[in-house]
């Protein structure tokens, strides 16, 4: 009863100061949720964000979560989506809705992450605040921020992980400050020059800066005729009905962002603190005299601790935002017991006015108005937005409408969409970039002294074993056990290997492969500069698209034999050689990690490949044989296709599957009885509906039921290089 008196009690008081309606109660908390996600944006893939509580702060954030539908009179029976890696960038992307192909020209560099920002679990794209990746640098960096040796407008900026250091993450950066600086109708440069996406043209500044001015008459409008004026704002698709329909052969779609903003209830022109505190004084008074008639022995002390508790709760749910005094240190304490134990120093009248009352009157204070009439007006202007930069707009609002339609395609057609996703799996779009990750004001020479002050240290290597492995199979390393860094996470570890150019190779040459770039974070405050130059293999062709990235070539032989795969999302470097390729010797392959400071270790390791016994001696032969085998795949790596053997002691239920390297089927290749045997099963690198997957590493599972429902299961990785 007591517990429930005390929430009733929260929720009175700040029920009965709220002058807001109950929409615009509903879009401020949609606000606070979407302001949350971006919080929390990297709480399982980065973590670097130590606090979990939903928070508001005086900056916003870009999040897109809708679901476009058909436009009324279409009616959707299929929908398909392939990605053509051959095809001219912008034209990759093919979408069969009902059989009929459409048109829907979108580039790499905004189609890869939309796509992989849809399938990851985090809806926010782009935030003002948030922490730094090195916890040195975050540390003195919200030192001095408490200290207000920095101001209050620098913030660490946080990405979606699949927008950091991307050029369309670089978009949404400014895009979330399209409104706010004038620096915005310019786009960053390096070297020099614009970087530019396909697709894209230089900006005409001249017109960009008139389309500023244009909207910034527009909000003195809006300011004056309101009379308010936003603290931040969220910007999203929430209220957009976006839809898509067909028109001449091309897929469009509907709709454009909406600035969700919002201001302090202490914002407000009418808003009275000393008449807010003393409505909170007269609700307390009223609830302990209900109180206090309920339980006739209740103490008055131990009730306003018990208020205090749950005022904390509140607090800590909606408003982690506030200067610490000294009933919000209580907060740091874990347990109510601990808190209670806490706050038992502090006399009566400290527990009622510094305490409950100051801090419920906080609350109050810091309560979110969403501004309506205000927000629909900035809204509702997309031209005058598009004006301030063509580029900048048109890439956040290609973001929100993709993004739809993919949520669409994911939830009605969730198989086609697992196979586009395995089609452009681990390609990286291009330009690659570092996107900057403090927002300062020009100068500010304490916040360089900050990034700088840290001395990045090199991450280590330890020795790495020997291996050996026979030229019919592929042989897993995982890399993590053998670096350490005391600066990052294992995940922005790049690895790199080589073969050294002195090693003997018994009949061609060796290949080493980078399957994934994971990415790496800026240490330095705006610098934008090309991670990676282009590498063109003999017949000028670009590959550094290509999930297999050309790093290394030993040019001993004409051909390619020993392979060397790494993957930097799993940290694991697979080897395999073509077939009937032995070493006349160890080889010694160098492995290089680099941490997101760009310091790296290297360490070396020796590989052996033997001859392994005839494949085919098996075969054919009228003995049953004696064990349950799964065989390397032949070739491996492989491209269109390739064979997979195996051989059943007995008899029973036969399934053979196919797995991307994320642990989704991609391929059903047999589920059928079978009796004891020898047996060969051929996959042409093709998913269950025929379309050809990407390069990357598979694995390739052999599950058998026998007739007493006991099961043995195997599996084997291979490669698909195209």
């Amino acid at each position: 009863m007591k517990s429930i008196l005390r929430i009733k009690i929260i929720f009175i008081l700040l029920a009965a100061l709220c002058a807001t309606s109950v929409a615009e109660q509903s879009l401020a908390m949609k606000s606070l949720e979407y302001l949350n996600a971006a919080r929390l944006m990297h709480s399982n893939d980065m973590e670097f964000i130590r606090q979990s509580s939903a928070a508001v702060t005086d900056v916003g954030g870009i999040t897109f979560d809708q679901t476009a539908r058909p436009a009324s009179g279409l009616n959707i029976q299929s929908v398909v989506l392939h990605y053509h890696q051959d095809d001219h960038d912008g034209e990759r992307l093919e979408i069969t809705l009902n059989n009929q192909k459409l048109a829907s020209p979108i580039y790499d560099w905004m189609l890869l992450p939309v796509a992989e920002y849809v399938a990851s679990d985090y809806y926010s794209i782009f935030s003002l605040f948030g922490h730094a990746l090195d916890e040195n640098v975050d540390d003195a960096f919200y030192t001095a921020k408490t200290e207000e040796q920095v101001e209050k407008s620098d913030w660490i900026v946080n990405y979606h992980p699949q927008l950091e250091n991307t050029l369309l993450g670089l978009r949404h950066f400014q895009m979330d400050m399209l409104i706010l600086y004038d620096f915005n109708t310019d786009l960053p440069k390096e070297d020099g020059e614009y970087i530019l996406g396909p697709g894209e043209k230089a900006p005409i500044l001249l017109n960009n800066q008139a389309g500023y001015v244009a909207f910034d008459n527009h909000m003195t409008d809006i300011i004056n005729d309101l009379g308010v004026i936003h603290r931040s704002y969220v910007i999203s698709d929430y209220t957009r009905d976006i839809q898509f329909f067909v028109r001449n052969d091309s897929l469009i779609l509907t709709e454009t962002p909406y600035f969700f903003c919002w201001q302090y209830e202490y914002d407000r022109s009418d808003y009275d603190a000393d008449a807010a505190i003393d409505s909170i004084m007269q609700a307390l008074d009223d609830a302990w005299d209900s109180a206090s008639q309920q339980n006739a022995g209740l103490d008055y002390r131990d009730w306003l601790i018990d208020q205090i508790l749950e005022a904390l709760h509140e607090y800590e749910t909606y408003h982690d935002f506030y200067e610490i005094y000294w009933v919000l240190d209580a907060i740091q304490i874990p347990t109510d017991a601990g808190r209670r134990s806490y706050l038992e120093q502090y006399t009566t009248n400290s527990l009622y006015a510094d305490g409950l009352v100051s801090l419920l009157a906080d609350m109050d204070a810091f309560r979110v108005d969403y501004l309506q009439g205000y927000s629909r007006r900035i809204s509702d202007y997309p031209d005058l937005l598009r004006a301030i930069n063509p580029c900048v707009w048109d890439a956040a609002v290609k973001t929100m409408r993709y993004a739809a339609f993919f949520r669409y395609v994911e939830e009605q057609f969730p198989h086609q969409w697992e196979n586009f996703m395995a089609e452009i799996n681990m390609i990286k779009p291009e330009p690659q970039l570092i996107t900057p990750t403090i927002i300062y004001e020009k100068g500010n020479a304490l916040i360089e002294n900050i990034l700088q002050s840290h001395v990045n240290q090199a991450p280590v290597l330890s020795a790495m074993p020997e291996i050996e492995f026979k030229n019919d199979e592929t042989y897993n390393l995982s890399l993590s056990p053998y670096v350490e860094d005391s600066d990052h996470p294992d995940m922005y570890i790049q690895w790199n290997a080589s073969v050294q150019s002195n090693t003997r190779l018994n009949k061609k040459s060796s290949l080493v492969f980078n399957a994934v770039y994971a990415p790496l974070p800026s240490k330095s405050c705006g610098s934008m500069r090309n991670r990676d130059a282009e590498s063109k293999d003999e017949s000028g062709y670009i590959r550094n698209r290509l999930i297999q990235k050309k790093l290394h070539q030993v040019t001993t032989h004409d051909e390619e034999d020993l392979f060397i795969m790494i993957d930097n999302k799993t940290k694991e470097a697979v080897f395999s050689c073509t077939p009937g390729f032995t070493t006349a010797s160890p080889v010694r392959v160098l492995f290089t990690a680099t941490d997101a400071g760009g310091l790296s270790d290297t360490t070396s390791m020796t590989v052996t490949v033997t001859q392994a016994t005839d494949i085919h001696e098996d075969l054919g032969s009228d003995r049953s044989p004696r064990q349950f085998m799964l065989r390397q795949n032949y070739p491996n790596p492989f491209n269109p296709g390739t064979a997979i053997e195996y051989m059943l002691s007995k008899s029973g239920q036969v399934n053979i599957k196919v797995f991307n390297n994320h642990g989704k089927m991609v391929r059903h290749l047999l589920d059928m009885r079978q009796s004891a045997g020898n047996y060969r099963i051929f996959w042409e690198g093709c998913n269950d509906l025929g379309t050809k997957v990407a390069s990357g590493i598979y694995t390739y599972s052999l599950k058998i039921q026998y007739q007493d429902g006991t099961c043995e299961n195997l599996s084997r990785k291979m490669i698909l290089m195209r």
